[in-house]
C-alpha cells in the first residue's frame, strides 16, 4: 500500500496522480508497466515513485483497491436510488455503465477491475457498523425484497457476491459486445435463479 508520504500528498496531487494510474494500468498489465512510464507522466523523478510506492506492484493493487471501493460505493448508491429494489438498482447501474464513453475515466475504471476481480473481494466492510446509517439502508432494502438472508455476517457476503456478479456481468458485455438489452437480459437471468433460491 501506499507510503505515508503519498497519503500526506494534498488531495488534488492524490486524485491527479489516481487518475494516472488508472489510465497506466487499466489496459497494460502491470507486468509490462515501466516506473520510467509512470514517473514520465506524472512529471517526477523516479525517486519520487519510490517514496510513493514500494514497487510497480505496490501502485498497481493501492489502484486497484482504490477503484474497488469507489465501485461498490456507486453500485449501493444505486440500489439506494431505486425505490429500495435491490436488483432494480443494479440494473439501473448496469444499464448507466453501458452509457459511459468507452474513452472517459470511469469506464477505465471498470475495466481496470474486469481484468483483475481480486481486490473487489477484499472486505472493506467486515463488520457491519451500526452507526452507519447508509449500510444499514442498504441491509433493510435487501430484507424489503425478502431475501431469505439470515445474519449480518451472511448479508456481508451477500453484498460482496453481488459486486463480482456485477463486474462479471459488466466483462461479459464487454468481451461478447452486448447490446445494453443483451447485459440487462443476461443479468435478469440471473437475478430470477439468485431469487428462486434466496425466496427458497
Amino acid at each position: 500500500m501506499p507510503k505515508a508520504t503519498f497519503l500526506n500528498l494534498s488531495a488534488a496531487r492524490r486524485r491527479e496522480i489516481d487518475q494516472l494510474l488508472v489510465e497506466t494500468f487499466y489496459d497494460t498489465p502491470a507486468s509490462q508497466v515501466k516506473v520510467a512510464t509512470i514517473v514520465a507522466k506524472m512529471g517526477m523523478s523516479r525517486g519520487a515513485f519510490y517514496k510513493y510506492f514500494a514497487n510497480i506492484n505496490d501502485a498497481f493493487t493501492y489502484t486497484l483497491r482504490q477503484n474497488a471501493k469507489v465501485i461498490r460505493h456507486d453500485i449501493l448508491y444505486s440500489i439506494d436510488d431505486s425505490d429500495d429494489n435491490f436488483f432494480d438498482g443494479i440494473e439501473n447501474y448496469l444499464r448507466w455503465c453501458t452509457r459511459l464513453s468507452r474513452n472517459s475515466y470511469y469506464w477505465q475504471r471498470l475495466s481496470l477491475l474486469t481484468r483483475s476481480t481480486t481486490e473487489l473481494a477484499y472486505r472493506e466492510v467486515r463488520v457491519i457498523d451500526s452507526s452507519s446509517d447508509f449500510i444499514k439502508q442498504v441491509i433493510a432494502v435487501i430484507r424489503q425484497n425478502q431475501l431469505n438472508i439470515d445474519s449480518d455476517d451472511e448479508m456481508i457476503s451477500f453484498l460482496y457476491f453481488m459486486l463480482e456478479c456485477i463486474i462479471s456481468s459488466i466483462n461479459d458485455y464487454i468481451v461478447n459486445q452486448w447490446t445494453t438489452e443483451q447485459l440487462l437480459t443476461d443479468f435478469r437471468y440471473k437475478r430470477k435463479w439468485l431469487v428462486t433460491n434466496l425466496a427458497d
